[in-house]
This record gives C-alpha cells, structure tokens and sequence, in this order.
C-alpha cells in the first residue's frame, strides 16, 4: 500500500515538474524570461543586460548606452512593460522610431507598429515613456503585444513575477 502512494506522489511531482514554464520547453525552442522589476531578462538560461538607448528621441541603437529601466506591471491594463530596445534585443527583431512617436518592429514580413500614448486592440495597454537609471526617458511597450505578434507563446507566472516568452 505504501508503495503505492509513493508511486502516486512521484508520479504527481513528475507531472507538476513537467507542466512548469522553467521545464515545459527544450533546447529546440528559444525562451526568455522577464521579471518584473529588473532590468535584464534571460534568454536560454544566459542572463542579458537590457540595453535601453539613450533614451527619447533616440532613433539609433547604441549598444554600449548606460540607460537601463526595469520591466514593470502598468497599473491602469495590468500588462508586463518592457522597454523597447529590451523587446528589440531579446525578439531578434528590428525597430524603428519616427517623429510622430510611431515605433514600428519587423522581421521576416512581419510589422508591428504602435504610437506613444495610443491604447492598443484587445485591452493590450499602452506604451509610455518613463525615466530610466540615469534619468533620461525610455520607451516601453507591452510584452505580450509584441511577442505574439511574432508568433511567440507567451506564460505569465505569478509566483515568480515573470513572463515566459517561448518561441512556437
């Protein structure tokens, strides 16, 4: 009888194991990992500094900028911001500004564009612009907006405070 329930409960861990976000995907399919709060997030287990830009009005990327700004939860539409360049690095996507506060990802045909201060569809949020570390502005938009738009499957876990963004 014993033996069975011993069974039973490593059958039950084995299963939990399984269907937890950190195991549920392979080598073969690229996964990121942002947490609220921070500003780096992971991709395939190797921890990656977010590089920012210089902050507004910044058209071109610098990899070398000091401006850092955590991920963090939009109070209004409860979604996962991130800054722009994070998104751009971490999707493998290309970004580009225009001087009407239009910015505009794209890869392989794809095109996702949004405004500064413009609600998206679906109760997605609204990117903003908030001060980074060294106060100058950063541009953020919602994770789950863009990563599906990319075809990316996206898992928020609450107990960690973090999105899973798992290529399909």
């Amino acid at each position: 009888m014993n033996k069975r329930i011993t069974a039973a409960l490593v059958a039950l861990v084995m299963i939990f194991t399984a269907l937890s976000p950190s195991t549920l995907y392979t080598a073969e399919r690229r996964v990121l990992r942002f947490e609220i709060g921070s500003d780096v997030y992971t991709a395939d287990g190797v921890v990656r500094k977010g590089n920012t830009g210089r902050g507004y009005g910044d058209f071109n990327y610098e990899p070398n900028s000091h401006v850092t700004a955590p991920v963090f939860i939009d109070p209004v539409y409860n979604r996962a911001m991130a800054p722009v360049y994070m998104i751009r690095e971490a999707l493998d996507v290309r970004m580009w500004f225009d001087c009407n506060s239009y910015v505009t990802f794209y890869r392989d045909g794809v095109h996702v564009w949004f405004r500064l201060g413009d609600s998206l569809p679906y109760g997605m949020g609204m990117p903003t612009v908030q001060q980074g570390t060294t106060g100058a502005w950063v541009w953020f938009a919602p994770l789950r907006y863009v990563a599906e738009a990319f075809g990316y499957e996206v898992i928020w876990d609450d107990a960690a405070q973090a999105v899973y963004i798992i290529e399909r």
